[in-house]
């Protein structure tokens, strides 16, 4: 049982008895995002939400508790997903490509202007490209980032990666689907 007092009125709310709420709530973010947080954590936020609820719910306007919850809940998994830095909505990305296109490589530099960011940059030199790759791979989940650098850091096969693991093959399938789904979308961001 949780107690909330708002102004004169103390109020009982179980609190077990909305974990299913909480639960559902969590479940559906983690569906969408398991790639970067674990399940209990989402839960966890959740529940804040829910003991935040429950301290602002005021039984006098007329409306059931998990009414007033639900939104509560949801906003409070859902602010800490869009307040951590990795995170943006679609639309932010576009307004941003939008008002700050990319330079393009080849845009002459210099006080003579002859030479172009492509000519300057050491573009050519040995792992040079490999570094914003692996700074990508560090941003996945750390089941992912496994899998990946087994995969094509370390050139091993799919059974040799499922009997290091304990996992299935169509379960490593997934995960390297996963990875790779998640690895062009901060690629195109």
């Amino acid at each position: 049982m949780a107690i909330g007092i708002s102004g004169s009125m103390i109020k009982l709310i179980d609190v077990v008895k909305h974990i299913p709420l909480v639960r559902k709530i969590a479940g559906k973010f983690y569906k969408k995002f398991h790639f970067r947080y674990e399940y209990e954590e989402l839960f966890q936020v959740g529940c804040v939400g829910l003991m935040k609820a429950i301290d602002k719910f005021d039984e006098s306007k007329g409306f059931k508790f998990v009414t007033y919850a639900y939104p509560q809940v949801w906003g409070a998994i859902h602010n800490y997903i869009r307040d951590d830095s990795w995170y943006m909505a679609p639309n932010c990305r576009t307004r941003i490509k939008k008002a700050h296109p990319p330079d393009s490589l080849d845009i002459p530099v210099g006080e003579d202007m002859k030479n172009t960011w492509k000519e300057i940059l050491p573009c050519d030199e040995p792992g040079y490209k490999d570094v914003e790759l692996r700074m990508l791979v560090d941003n996945l989940s750390p089941k992912q980032k496994e899998i990946v650098i087994m995969f094509y850091f370390r050139d091993m096969t799919p059974k040799e990666i499922t009997k290091i693991l304990g996992i299935t093959p169509q379960a490593l399938y997934e995960r390297r689907r996963w990875a790779i789904k998640n690895l062009r979308k901060e690629l195109e961001a």
